[in-house]
């Protein structure tokens, strides 16, 4: 962020990569509004920012229900007297192939939380955002940038984001107001499933460190590990032989030696 104090909007902030966020950020007296839907854990986290020295509120509230969006950034904006940065965490995570799906109801729980809960608090909290030419930080994926076996309802509500959001940037440019879409490898947190030997895992701290760096900069996009930027780029080219990297790559993840 900007050397001076941010009015700051973290969803998600329960755990994870936005609890990370939200310590960093309080240590940059930063004032800040948590949303998640587990209070204790929220609790939790607001006693940790304020030991940081950090203006902190607590939103209990689901992104998945409509009404809670637009209570979420209402409240935000009166404890905050605006905000500078929005940063949208909040997000389900799911591995199955499609044939084992219980129904396709799946997808649409998915979708409704990773993407239209995205979608609904942008919406509520856009006026605002015009009026300080702020930041508007998606916390995607690599999934966001490629199909993986047995993601298709997770990589499908992240692809949905770029899609929003490539036109959202577009919408915004005469208002000042910055879309900066962030896509981690493997994190360090629950929602990344993975087995405990897993290779190639980003720390948590690491990576908040990388996606307070991007909010900074106001960068576009950021791809945050090698294997990824690669295949990104190779994709449009050979298809077929990024989809077999993939699959070699989550094989080798899933199934460490």
């Amino acid at each position: 962020m900007s050397s001076t104090p941010q009015r700051v909007v973290i969803t998600g902030a329960s755990s994870g990569i936005g609890e990370e966020l939200a310590k960093q950020l309080a240590s940059r007296e930063s004032s800040l509004v948590l949303v998640a839907r587990r209070k204790d854990r929220l609790l939790s986290v607001e006693d940790k920012c304020r030991a940081l020295g950090a203006d902190t509120k607590i939103i209990e509230a689901d992104v998945g229900v409509s009404d809670h969006c637009q209570r979420i950034i209402s409240e935000s904006v009166e404890h905050l007297g605006g905000i500078d940065v929005l940063i949208l965490n909040a997000g389900i995570s799911h591995k199955s192939t499609v044939d084992s799906w219980d129904s396709p109801e799946l997808a649409e729980l998915l979708m409704n939380v990773n993407y239209f809960g995205v979608v609904r608090c942008v919406y509520h909290a856009l006026d605002h955002l015009k009026q300080s030419k702020g930041v508007i930080t998606v916390i995607s994926s690599l999934q966001g940038k490629a199909g993986f076996p047995g993601s298709a309802a997770y990589a499908a509500s992240k692809h949905a984001l770029h899609g929003f959001f490539d036109s959202l940037r577009s919408e915004l440019v005469s208002h000042g107001v910055a879309v900066s879409m962030v896509c981690p490898g493997p994190v360090d947190t629950q929602i990344n499933l993975r087995p405990a030997n897993a290779p190639g895992v980003m720390s948590v701290s690491d990576c908040a460190e990388r996606i307070i760096a991007a909010t900074d900069r106001r960068e576009r996009e950021v791809i945050m590990t090698v294997g990824g930027k690669l295949a990104n780029y190779l994709k449009p080219f050979v298809p077929g032989l990024i989809d077999s990297y993939i699959r070699k790559r989550l094989d080798d993840f899933y199934n460490p030696s």
